[in-house]
């Protein structure tokens, strides 16, 4: 039962009752009732403006989720270190989409700055260009 239905039944019960009230008495519960009303509409259209928030939320974190897939799409995913060959090395892997067939592939940091693969799903060759501009990178490039 909502709370504007509660409001009404316990309306429907003073107005049903036998009680024996003066004209001060019967206006102090009128003013009761009349702000129990007021009260409850205001409720219900906080919790339907609170829904809505809920809504525009949930949609917001549709958007979130389809900007990382794009991301991911055109930097690579990042993915937590895996063990490398020799088990004490750890390497960063990452997710590539074949553009042709949308075949995701793993690939490891070697690979990526190798240049190019041939994917593997339907032999596309996908290139990647790994720049950076960072003052370690082009320290290292004068080296």
């Amino acid at each position: 039962m909502s709370i504007t239905e509660k409001i009404a039944y316990l309306k429907g019960l003073l107005e049903g009752s036998d009680l024996s009230m003066g004209d001060k008495e019967k206006k102090i519960i009128d003013a009761v009732m009349d702000a129990l009303s007021s009260m409850a509409e205001l409720i219900t259209e906080v919790d339907d403006d609170l829904s809505n928030l809920y809504e525009g939320f949930d949609a917001v974190c549709d958007s979130v989720d389809e900007i990382e897939e794009d991301l991911d799409f055109l930097f690579g995913n990042i993915e937590a270190p895996e063990l490398g060959a020799d088990d004490n090395e750890r390497e960063m892997m990452y997710d590539v989409e074949c553009p042709n067939c949308h075949e995701r592939t793993r690939i490891d940091e070697d690979t990526l700055l190798e240049g190019d693969i041939n994917c593997p799903k339907c032999g596309e060759l996908l290139e990647f260009d790994i720049s950076c501009d960072c003052e370690e990178c082009e320290r290292e490039a004068k080296e």
